[in-house]
């Protein structure tokens, strides 16, 4: 298993595991919506995201194939006084779960938010995900804050 920042390349096969990820929220929770995006639609979005300087995506391959990704996003927050990380997305497939690939990202993930020097990192989580939740308190992640959504 290699992680390695994402390549505009890998926009297709990013795009259509985003929506195999936006598939399972759903069916976690369908309260804010009903069906994922096109996949054309989150390919259009990652295009515009890709490169930016407060950007960091990675994705995790197994013998040439994307099997994972992950975006973290870090910028200047007056609140906090300091740079905030924020880890927007993480996904793997669901047949290569439980092999640490998470782990492995997570940890790259707050690698990078160090180097950046931010001096926190927020991971919003559906509260009705437990799986994502308890994953995140094995790995310190513990403090609870609540995020509120609305789909505009």
């Amino acid at each position: 298993m290699n992680i390695r920042p994402a390549a505009e390349a890998d926009i297709p096969t990013l795009a259509r595991m985003a929506v195999e990820f936006e598939e399972y929220l759903i069916s976690i929770d369908d309260t804010l919506q009903d069906k994922p995006p096109e996949v054309s639609t989150v390919e259009n979005i990652l295009r515009k995201g890709f490169g930016h300087e407060y950007h960091y995506f990675i994705v995790a391959e197994e013998g040439g194939q994307i099997i994972g990704f992950a975006d973290m996003w870090a910028y200047p927050e007056y609140q906090h006084a300091g740079i905030s990380g924020y880890l927007h997305n993480i996904y793997i497939s669901p047949d290569h779960r439980g092999k640490g690939i998470g782990s492995a990202m997570v940890d790259d993930i707050i690698a990078e938010c160090k180097r950046r020097e931010c001096i926190a990192i927020h991971i919003p989580v559906l509260p009705k995900n437990t799986e994502a939740i308890e994953f995140y308190k094995k790995k310190g992640i513990d403090e609870v804050l609540y995020m509120m959504e609305t789909r505009l």
